[in-house]
């Protein structure tokens, strides 16, 4: 008797283990789903990701936790500068301490400055190193990164992991993507030095 009562129990246990799994991985799915129903880009559009003001063409994935914090903490052009020690505005690049808010502010910053002369002056007029590519007639990319040379750079710092155990700080680059002079994207490269 006390052989099938044990059995009983450790089904039961098994049981309830097997509900708890089932609901979380209910509740992964409808977090990951709530998540994503903030994307409004189109589907005929080159934009992949649309939240508010904000565009991308990458996809923002399952669990876009990084881009909506920075998005939540970078509302606006105003939260992304600050007054410099030359009287102009300059980012607040203090305060960024990851990709997805590089990402948003610089987005932030180049959507207040409307067009692609006036964002590669901007950047160049704080220091950074800037060149206007022509990809095609319709695509135009304004790529800016320090100076050859300039220690410390002026972009934040964003930690990477080689081999997912060892921290390195790489230079980087942003790359802002226009078409038909309309702002579409800004991605960052990374170069290890």
């Amino acid at each position: 008797m006390k052989k099938a009562d044990g059995n009983a129990e450790i089904r039961s246990l098994w049981r309830r283990k097997r509900t708890w799994l089932i609901a979380l991985a209910g509740l992964l799915a409808t977090a990951s789903l709530w998540m994503r129903s903030y994307n409004e880009a189109g589907s005929d559009d080159v934009t992949r990701t649309q939240i508010g003001d904000f565009k991308s063409t990458e996809d923002m994935g399952l669990f876009p936790v990084s881009l909506l914090a920075a998005l939540r903490k970078f509302p606006d052009y105003s939260e992304c500068v600050e007054p410099g020690g030359s009287g102009n505005l300059q980012p607040k690049w203090a305060a960024m301490t990851n990709k997805a808010q590089v990402n948003v502010c610089v987005y932030r910053i180049a959507a207040h400055l409307k067009s692609i002369e006036a964002t590669r002056s901007y950047f160049e007029e704080i220091g950074m190193r800037s060149s206007r590519i022509d990809d095609s007639s319709s695509e135009t990319r304004v790529e800016i990164n320090c100076p050859l040379g300039a220690r410390p750079c002026r972009l934040p710092a964003v930690t990477m992991y080689l081999l997912w155990i060892i921290p390195v700080e790489p230079r980087y680059g942003i790359s802002i993507s226009y078409r038909n002079s309309e702002l579409v994207d800004v991605t960052l490269h990374f170069e290890l030095v």
